[in-house]
């Protein structure tokens, strides 16, 4: 009687697990681009992190920064 006990707990561990560590995902993580001809100054890139964490965006919890600049050339 303990086996069966055993097994059938060992039975609903296995279907539970996946549920819970399923609920426990958070939301997507979203990337937020931010494009320019030449590399933004420290100040800019502060004032723009700073907007967003005012709109309720925190950096590494619900989006990723990808900053990206052309060398000073628009085309690129």
């Amino acid at each position: 009687m303990k086996r069966r006990g055993f097994i059938t707990l060992l039975g609903g561990a296995a279907v539970a697990w996946p549920l819970a560590a399923r609920a426990q995902q958070g939301g997507r993580m979203r990337r937020i681009g931010f494009l320019r001809a030449a590399p933004p100054s420290e100040r800019e890139l502060e004032a723009f992190l700073r907007g967003l964490v005012d709109q309720g965006w925190i950096q590494g919890r619900n989006f990723v920064l990808v900053p990206q600049w052309g060398d000073g050339n628009v085309a690129r």
